[in-house]
């Protein structure tokens, strides 16, 4: 018996009825695995925090949500006339919108760089303008350092649960004001006025401190900035305090690189909660919550997985980059070389990974300059703390404690000088800028 057409037609029509149930079938078994592989990733990326170095609860527990203390907003209040911004929004606020005025307080943080980076404690003399403006100032910047180092706790407002969208307080301005008490430290200093430069140094390391804390990637490297700063105008002063060797002994930067990797690692996997797809990527980088849509929806069901199992590779290969960066005690190691290691870690279809750690290795290497630009500061102070002590220049030289296989000697000058410098390059792709040797003078 010959089939009709109708008969055909409604075979064809079962043929791909079938084959459609089969493919969504052959979806919705291919999703929901990716789901559950995504939430064992997750587990074992977790797991491994907690088991090697702390469970994200309790790290972002450490930093709970908090505005700026009282004594930041009045900072805040004293140092606006400066043009500083300490709270709010980073952008500049120069008097009257003069944006000489900015370039100016911009110009200060690029004297004392330069003279970090001299190779000498006799630094240039202060410009003529900036010396005219400390002393204009000084009734202001008197009480903002009183406030500083009497008017109560300094914090700045926090929030991580907001992940890459958390406020932040004004960096720049933390910046700017540094460089102002550390250059007023050092015409105090010029000027034979030692307590009044130990005075200004004291509030500027307070200021610091306040964000030394900060678990993030941007408030640690404007701390790393700063203390470069602060360490160039202390190697000019001949008759340091005593609380300055012990106090720069305790701080370090690269030592400490877990908490900034963790929070990096807590801020990209809550976007594992909830409905994150592909196509949500620029809301996460802006912190917006993605608007919910008919197109939208089917979407994030089907790409959360993806967007899971990225993110968990993200977690574990922080943590292991962090493990690995703070083993490493040679400061010679190829991080060029490691970088493409690390981004090789991730396997090609982890093209998410890629994107949410970009620059995370430069800023571990920022970390050991200024762990080792602190070190040489401290050779500086112990070396003149041994003059005045015994009438000579210590001779012997002194293992880092930074790099391994890396002394301190120092070499004495026909004129009564001294050069400590490192026994060898300390990294193997040196910035230019930096000096690790300065010469001393009595």
């Amino acid at each position: 018996m010959i089939p009709t057409r109708a008969a055909g037609r409604g075979c064809l029509l079962r043929a791909l009825r079938a084959y459609a149930l089969f493919v969504l079938a052959s979806v919705a078994v291919t999703v929901s695995l990716g789901y559950l592989a995504a939430a064992h990733a997750l587990r074992r990326a977790e797991r491994a925090w907690a088991e090697q170095a702390e469970p994200m609860d309790s790290f972002v527990a450490r930093y709970p949500a908090q505005p700026d203390s009282p004594a930041g907003v009045a900072l805040d209040a004293l140092t606006r006339p400066l043009g500083v911004r300490m709270c709010g929004p980073s952008e500049p606020d120069p008097p009257g919108g003069d944006k000489t005025h900015v370039e100016f307080l911009q110009s200060l943080g690029k004297f004392l760089s330069e003279c970090g980076h001299a190779g000498s404690d006799a630094c240039p003399a202060l410009p003529a303008p900036v010396e005219t403006f400390l002393e204009r100032e000084a009734p202001r910047l008197d009480a903002i350092e009183t406030h500083i180092l009497q008017g109560g706790p300094l914090h700045w407002v926090q929030d991580l649960s907001k992940g890459v969208a958390a406020p932040f307080p004004s960096l720049l301005g933390h910046r700017q004001l540094s460089s102002v008490l550390l250059t007023r430290a050092m015409l105090h200093a010029r000027r034979g006025r030692p307590e009044l430069a130990e005075r200004s140094l004291e509030a500027g390391w307070v200021l610091n401190a306040s964000f030394a804390e900060r678990p993030d990637f941007l408030s640690r490297l404007i701390t790393v900035s700063v203390s470069g700063m602060n360490n160039a105008v202390l190697r000019t002063i001949k008759t340091p305090s005593d609380r300055w060797l012990p106090r720069m002994q305790q701080r370090t930067f690269a030592a400490d690189v877990r908490i900034p990797y963790q929070l990096e690692a807590w801020n990209w996997t809550r976007f594992t909660v909830g409905l994150w797809g592909i196509f949500d990527v620029s809301y996460m980088e802006s912190g917006e919550k993605p608007p919910a849509t008919i197109l939208g929806t089917p979407g994030r069901v089907l790409t959360a997985p993806y967007v899971r199992l990225s993110f968990a590779g993200v977690s574990e290969a922080l943590l292991k980059a962090s493990q690995t960066l703070r083993s490493e005690k040679r400061c010679d190691f190829d991080v060029d070389r490691y970088s493409k290691e690390f981004e090789d870690s991730f396997p090609r279809w982890n093209v998410l990974g890629r994107i949410a750690t970009p620059s995370v290795l430069r800023g571990f290497t920022s970390m050991r300059y200024a762990d080792l630009d602190r070190e040489l500061t401290e050779q500086v102070i112990a070396a003149r703390k041994a003059r005045l002590a015994t009438g000579r220049w210590p001779s012997a030289p002194t293992a880092s404690t930074v790099c391994e296989g890396v002394a301190w000697k120092p070499q004495a000058g026909s004129d009564g000088s001294v050069t400590i410098g490192a026994s060898v390059k300390p990294f193997a792709t040196d910035d230019p800028q930096w000096t690790w040797s300065i010469r001393l003078h009595p």
